[in-house]
């Protein structure tokens, strides 16, 4: 995704981040982005990006809410049943 979309996004986060530690700048992975460090890490990638260091172009992924993964799982219990428990029963009966 272009580093102008994600600087202009809330929503999206980098997954690449910088390793200032050596001389030559190292991308690396971030695994579970956290929401306190994402305009750092924005700024980081935007910076080393104008100066040519790195393409304008970064691994991003948008940060859905859990609440909403969870509300579904609850409605799908509340109308399915324990889908489990139906599939265990399932086959012990066989």
């Amino acid at each position: 995704m272009n580093l102008s979309t994600v600087r202009e996004k809330w929503h999206i986060f980098p997954l690449e981040d910088l390793d200032n530690r050596n001389v030559d700048l190292k991308r690396k992975l971030v695994i579970i982005p956290k929401e306190d460090d994402r305009d750092k890490i924005v700024e980081r990638l935007f910076n080393a990006a104008d100066s040519g260091k790195i393409s304008d172009f970064v691994w991003a992924t948008p940060g859905l809410p859990m609440l909403i993964f969870v509300t579904l799982g609850l409605i799908f219990a509340l109308v399915f049943g324990d889908v489990v428990w139906l599939l265990v029963r399932s086959v012990l009966s066989c």
